[in-house]
This record gives structure tokens, sequence and C-alpha cells, in this order.
């Protein structure tokens, strides 16, 4: 994705995280954007946050333990 491109898709994606704090998608697209950062602890706190808004959905699940792992914590991943 262009940087422009991806900057915008972040800016509005927190944007939404921000104005609706309980819409578990935008916290699920948020982590998917900060992930390509490389900022593994916000990645790790947008996912736990769609965790916590979404505990059926598979998502969070998934972007929770790559963050995880990515922090070091294999096992709990």
């Amino acid at each position: 994705m262009p940087n422009g491109r991806y900057d915008g898709a972040k800016y509005l994606a927190l944007s939404i995280s921000q104005r609706f704090p309980d819409n578990q998608f935008s916290w699920i697209i948020l982590g998917a954007l900060i992930a390509q950062t490389g900022r593994k602890v916000e990645v790790f706190n947008a996912s736990q946050t769609s965790l916590e808004l979404a505990p059926h959905a598979p998502e969070p699940y998934s972007n929770l333990g790559v963050a995880l792992q990515e922090l070091g914590g294999f096992e709990d991943a």
C-alpha cells in the first residue's frame, strides 16, 4: 500500500476507534495497520481491545497471538 494510503487508512481507523470506542471492527483494522509499523505494544493493545469487544470473532485472537509472539510471549500466544 503506498505510504499516503496507509497513513490515511491508519488515521481513519484511529479516528473511528476514538470516536466510537465500542466499534470492534475499527480496533481490528487499527491493530493490523499498526502492525505494519512494527510497534508491537500498540498492536497488542489494539488487539486486546478488539478481543474484549468481540470475544467470539477469530481475528482478535489471531492478531493478539501474533502480537504476543512478537513480544516474546510465545507460550502465552
